[in-house]
Formats: C-alpha cells, sequence, structure tokens
C-alpha cells in the first residue's frame, strides 16, 4: 500500500506520512526495531522541514522514536530522546496536556531500563499522580500509570 501511495502522492502528501508513521511502528511492533528507527528518523526529518521541530505532530513522532530506540536496547538514546519529548510538549502543549502526559509514560521505563531506579520510580509516581489529577483516576491511562508504578515499586525495590 505504502509503495503505491509513494507512486500516486506528493512526497509531503499527509496521507502519505501518515501511512509512512504506520510503517515505521509496524516495524517496531513485529519485533524490528531498528528498522523502525531508521524510519522514524526519515519521517522526522521531513516532518521537522514540513512543520517545525516542534510541531505537535513532530513531538508524537519523536516519541515514538524513543520507543523504538528503548525497543532496541538504546537505553541512553531512549532516556534523551524522552527528556527531550518530555521537556519540548510542556512548553509547545503545557506539561499537563495528554501527549505530553502519554509522553512521559515512557521515560521512566526507560530510567528502568537503564538502571536509573530512583529517577524511574520518581517518574512513574509524577506521571501517575499528574494523569489522575487531570485525566481523573478512573481514566485507563490513568490506572496503567498506577499499575506501572506499582509492579516498579514492587520490582526496583527487590533488587
Amino acid at each position: 500500500m505504502l509503495a503505491d501511495q509513494e507512486r500516486v502522492l506528493a512526497p509531503d502528501h499527509a496521507t502519505l506520512l501518515g501511512a509512512r508513521l504506520f510503517q515505521a511502528c509496524t516495524k517496531v511492533e513485529a519485533g524490528q526495531p531498528e528498522e523502525g528507527i531508521t524510519l522514524f528518523r526519515r519521517l522526522i526529518a521531513d516532518q521537522e522541514r514540513l512543520f517545525g521541530a516542534d510541531h505537535p505532530e513532530t513531538l508524537v513522532i519523536k516519541g515514538q522514536l524513543a520507543t523504538a530506540c528503548k525497543a532496541a536496547g538504546r537505553t541512553d538514546e531512549a532516556v534523551h530522546m524522552y527528556e527531550h519529548v518530555a521537556e519540548r510538549q510542556a512548553i509547545v502543549l503545557r506539561a499537563d496536556h495528554p501527549d505530553t502526559l502519554i509522553a512521559r509514560r515512557g521515560l521512566p521505563a526507560a530510567y528502568e531500563a537503564a538502571g536509573r531506579t530512583e529517577d524511574a520510580l520518581a517518574e512513574y509516581e509524577q506521571v501517575a499522580n499528574r494523569l489522575e489529577a487531570v485525566m481523573g483516576p478512573e481514566q485507563k491511562l490513568t490506572k496503567t500509570a498506577r499499575d506501572d508504578l506499582e509492579r516498579a515499586s514492587r520490582t526496583l525495590r527487590q533488587r
């Protein structure tokens, strides 16, 4: 499908950019994070050229690149990217915007993977508290963040 879209659509067409994003995400989900990273980097370069480095969609894609880096075992790169995205989204969208909080959900897992136990626990707690304050205690993301915090607390305190 992507090849057909590339053949008939302009390179900067929104549908084609969306298909490229889907392809990159699919590569990561299929256990091919290095291929996903390559695709995300190309897409981010185009997003930045078209919309700017701090465009909300560009930042979301950078967050997905961070997820791909974590999946590939590039924990330091994932931490750096998550921190960058969270910082920029907090400025562009505000700290309590749902996209900012969603991006921040990946940061503690990256800290955890990098062996930064105290940073991971503090971030898990902060994200869970902010999601609860912004979205409510019954919202699915809030519940998932609370579950993440509980699991990390048990796991990381045992180490």
